[in-house]
C-alpha cells in the first residue's frame, strides 16, 4: 500500500484509496474532526481538493469511510500467520485478542472518540452496528466449527457468539473510549481466563463396557 502522498506502484484505485484513508487519519489524530479540513487532508495526501473530492463527497464522508476501513482491519490485520492452521477454540481467542492488540497500537479510535464526541453520529453508530454483526457472525462459525470438532461443548452458537462479543465491547470498546479504572492488561487477563471457562471441550461419554 502507498504511503500519504506517494503514488502506489500499481496506480490502482484502491491504493489511492487507502493512502487518502491513511493521510486523513493522521489529520484528524493531529487536528481532530471537527478543526480539519478538506484542504490539510488533500496536502497530507499529497493529492489536490478537486482529486480528494473525487474519492470523498465531503468529511462526514471520508470519516465514514475510515471508520469502516479501521474497524475491518481491527477484525483481521493482526492475526497470526498460524491462524488458519489453529483449531476453532485458539481461533475465537485470538480473534478478540486481535482486536485489542489493533485498539492498542493504534490511538485515532480513542483520539478522536474523546476530543470529538459528536462525530457519534447515526452513520458512525451504524458502522459500530455492522463491525458487531460481523463479529457476532464470525465468532458464531468459528464456535460451529468448534463443535464439529470436539473442542468446544455442544450449546447454542449464535447465542454463544452474542453473549462474547457483547461482553468484549463492555470491557475493552466501552473502556477505551470512555476509560477504565482496571489497566488493560488486567482486562486481557480476566477475559483471557473467562474464555477458557466458558468454551470448555466437549465432554465425551465413557466408551463402550468391556466384554
Amino acid at each position: 500500500m502507498a504511503k500519504p502522498g506517494e503514488e502506489a506502484e500499481d496506480g490502482t484505485e484502491t491504493d489511492r484509496r487507502e493512502s487518502i484513508l491513511e493521510a486523513a487519519r493522521d489529520v484528524f489524530q493531529r487536528y481532530g474532526y471537527r478543526k480539519a479540513t478538506m484542504e490539510d487532508i488533500a496536502v497530507a495526501a499529497g493529492i489536490t481538493r478537486q482529486t480528494l473530492y473525487r474519492y470523498f463527497r465531503g468529511k462526514k464522508v471520508l470519516l465514514t469511510s475510515l471508520l469502516e476501513w479501521e474497524a475491518t482491519r481491527a477484525l483481521m490485520s493482526n492475526l497470526p500467520s498460524d491462524f488458519v492452521s489453529t483449531d476453532s477454540r485458539d481461533k475465537l481467542r485470538l480473534i478478540f485478542l486481535s482486536i485489542n492488540s489493533y485498539l492498542d497500537r493504534d490511538p485515532f479510535l480513542k483520539g478522536i472518540a474523546r476530543r470529538d464526541p459528536d462525530v457519534v453520529t447515526p452513520d458512525v453508530i451504524r458502522i459500530a452496528q455492522r463491525f458487531e454483526r460481523r463479529m457476532t457472525e464470525l465468532v458464531a462459525q468459528l464456535l460451529k466449527e468448534g463443535m464439529s470438532e470436539g473442542v468446544v461443548y455442544e450449546t447454542e452458537p449464535e447465542l454463544l457468539a452474542y453473549a462474547l462479543v457483547r461482553l468484549h465491547e463492555a470491557f475493552f470498546l466501552s473502556g477505551y473510549i470512555d476509560g477504565s479504572r482496571f489497566e488493560p492488561e488486567e482486562i486481557v487477563r480476566f477475559f483471557d481466563g473467562f474464555m477458557e471457562n466458558a468454551l470448555p471441550p466437549r465432554c465425551e461419554g465413557p466408551g463402550p463396557a468391556a466384554d
